[in-house]
């Protein structure tokens, strides 16, 4: 039996410019993380046909690559780009170099993260004045606060670092300190554009109940209770309600659509707080 060895031919023509590009000292990455799913170098130059371009290694710290064929000349940009599972960048890192005699041969580059914007719509209860909003990526947390003047809602959201499915726990808080909207939602994050679509936050107060004075027959039902949309232990429950009770006057017609039309109501609203209970009769 004979062993079988390969062995690589060394180019001494064209040794390559080896890249190395150092992660943030500052970035601190979670068990499982996606964030590089893969790293790619591209070099141009005014002078070059064609873009020299190739993926790196990452090994611990430092992702690392040999680009053959950069010739001598000035102006010489390399620019280094990491991506997620979803090809969204997350790490970048870019310098410009002169190479005369094959010199530099090594070049050095620290990635930075970039960031994007997210957009927050909505139209919030009136009692909301603070809205917290918490950025979760990878083991990393942002927290942004906003005083509410308008209800009407329209926020941009800066410096949020780019990548998949970006965190967002929100808090809509009251004059007294309570949580009257909670949302948590995730979002893609990139640089070169806003997060896709605006991210509508969805009050759970007030949340409406509906009181049904009438069944499907339009006959009367007697001391009719609130209709619950959620029990506790449900995601966004509230125990506080808003009420809104009308009061249509006679006459009236219903049409097959199930259009009501010839008649006026008198309307009133109230707060209140309606926890569900388990029915004693049901035991």
């Amino acid at each position: 039996m004979l062993p079988l060895v390969a062995c690589g031919i060394l180019d001494r023509d064209d040794p390559g410019l080896e890249l190395i590009a150092t992660l943030p000292t500052d970035l601190t990455i979670g068990p499982g993380t996606q964030l590089f799913a893969e790293v790619r170098y591209t070099i141009t130059a005014a002078d070059l046909k064609a873009p020299i371009t190739g993926t790196m290694n990452l090994v611990g710290e430092r992702a690392r690559a040999i680009a053959r064929g950069v010739p001598d000349g000035l102006d010489r940009r390399v620019h280094i780009e990491v991506f997620d599972h979803n090809r969204i960048r997350t790490l970048a890192a870019s310098d410009t170099i002169d190479i005369e005699d094959r010199v530099p041969s090594v070049l050095f580059l620290r990635l930075v993260r970039p960031t994007g914007e997210v957009e927050l719509t909505s139209v919030l209860p009136p009692e909301i004045v603070n809205l917290s909003v918490r950025v979760v990526v990878d083991v990393d947390t942002l927290i942004f606060d906003h005083e509410i003047e308008d209800p009407r809602l329209h926020e941009l959201i800066g410096r949020i670092p780019t990548g998949t499915g970006v965190r967002l726990l929100m808090r809509g808080h009251d004059a007294d300190g309570s949580v009257l909207v909670s949302e948590d939602v995730r979002t893609d994050v990139r640089d070169d554009l806003l997060a896709a679509g605006a991210v509508a936050i969805t009050a759970n107060f007030p949340d409406y109940v509906p009181i049904v004075a009438v069944d499907r027959r339009g006959d009367r039902v007697i001391r009719q209770l609130p209709i619950f949309g959620e029990i506790p232990g449900d995601p966004g429950y509230n125990d506080l309600r808003q009420v809104i009770e009308v009061r249509v006057l006679m006459p009236w017609v219903s049409t097959m659509a199930g259009i009501v039309t010839g008649w006026s109501a008198t309307c009133c609203s109230r707060t209140r707080k309606a926890a569900p209970l388990p029915s004693l009769a049901a035991s």
